[in-house]
């Protein structure tokens, strides 16, 4: 089985849009409530297209470094991540992180010296000016959907092992990085 990925760009769907029935719709946290539920449903859609599971036997919980999984399917993994309008989730057979990026900031270099290799700085030094910033957070999602895929969080970010894995890139979304590690 290949790692498959869902996404919901929440811009172009009408979820959440019933007049009059929420006055509270643009409330601070609002927009990223809807991407964490919307990513909750993502999840479920994903696991039964993939694995046929149904939904009423999904039973989800959190391991002891605060990753969530399926109860009683070790061979399904998932994977959730959100940014701007853009919910995406992975799904596979083996373990999966995944991450996605709006490039709607500048480039922080003190995180990019901190948590990006050597050679990563070096890239982000040498490319064209055009194209920093995408790369910038191509690398940020590259690092965020490793420690995901390790479970153990931002606090990971530096010290989680890229030997062995493998990423992949995506740029379907325009102005957003996407990475998947398995």
């Amino acid at each position: 089985m290949k790692p498959k990925v869902y996404a919901v760009n929440i811009n172009q769907t009408n979820l959440c849009k019933v007049n009059g029935l929420n006055t509270q719709n643009d409330r601070p946290g609002r927009h990223r409530e809807d991407l964490s539920l919307v990513g909750q449903a993502l999840r479920r859609y994903a696991i039964n297209k993939e694995f046929e599971i149904p939904y009423n036997k999904m039973v989800f919980s959190i391991n002891e470094a605060g990753k969530p999984f399926l109860k009683g399917y070790d061979n399904v993994s998932f994977n959730v991540s959100h940014s701007g309008d853009i919910c995406v989730c992975a799904v596979f057979d083996k373990e999966v992180g995944i991450d996605i990026q709006i490039h709607n900031k500048g480039i922080n270099t003190a995180l990019a010296k901190k948590y990006f290799t050597v050679e990563e700085n070096k890239a982000l030094a040498l490319v064209p000016e055009e194209k920093r910033v995408a790369l910038y957070f191509d690398l940020w999602a590259k690092h965020e959907s490793l420690v995901k895929y390790f479970g153990v969080g931002i606090a990971g970010l530096g010290t989680a092992s890229e030997n062995g894995r493998i990423f992949e890139f995506s740029h379907q979304f325009e102005g957003y990085s996407l990475c998947l590690c398995r």
